[in-house]
This record gives structure tokens, sequence and C-alpha cells, in this order.
């Protein structure tokens, strides 16, 4: 239900939430610090803040899209293309979507718990 995860961070290391909203999809708009970089191209499938600019360069980028909502729009549509593709940036995913299939099935039928 979101079209963009903001997360403007002062540090991090790789935070789950970018690879989990891109892995549905959504673009990530965050600060520049940790992993964040090796998962976000930007301007492709996220946009990257400095830590240092990160106030003003978040409300310049804000304005801009919600001026040009298409950018969101392409931008999700390229996420959708790669994670068609099996060429999510966001490698980690595909043992998470493991994890959850397998839980899934040791629950059993709807409303039991195995």
């Amino acid at each position: 239900a979101s079209n963009l995860l903001v997360l403007p961070s002062e540090n991090e290391g790789m935070p789950n939430v970018v690879l989990e909203a891109m892995r549905c999809g959504i673009p990530v708009l965050a600060t520049n610090v940790g992993d964040v970089p090796v998962f976000i191209r930007d301007g492709n499938n996220g946009f990257l803040v400095s830590r240092e600019n990160k106030r003003e360069e978040l409300r310049a980028l804000l304005e801009k899209i919600f001026q040009h909502p298409e950018m969101i729009t392409e931008m999700k549509a390229r996420l959708q293309d790669d994670i068609s593709k099996g060429e999510s940036s966001s490698p980690p995913s595909k043992d998470v979507i493991e994890i959850y299939e397998t839980l899934l099935k040791r629950r059993g039928p709807a409303g039991s718990h195995a």
C-alpha cells in the first residue's frame, strides 16, 4: 500500500526494511550510510541523500517527487520487472521467501497450527 519508503538514518548496517520494500516493488529514499548504497541505484530503484545534507536533500527530493509522481511509478515498474526476471537487488529475499514458505507448510490448513 506504499509508494515510497523513506529512511533518513544517521547510521545503518544493512536495514532489512530496505530489502523488504524493494522486494515488494517499493522504491526507497534513504541516507547514503552503511550498506544501503549497495542495493539502491540512485535514480533507478530509489534515491540516496548524503548524511551531511540530509535535511535539505530530503526536502528537495520529496518536493520533486510530489511534483513528478511518475518518477515513482517508473521506479516501481523497474523494480517489479527486476523481481519478475529474478534480478532483484536484494539477494537475501530468496532466503526470506523460503523461510515463509516453510512456515506456511508447517502451519497446515487455514486457521490451524500444526
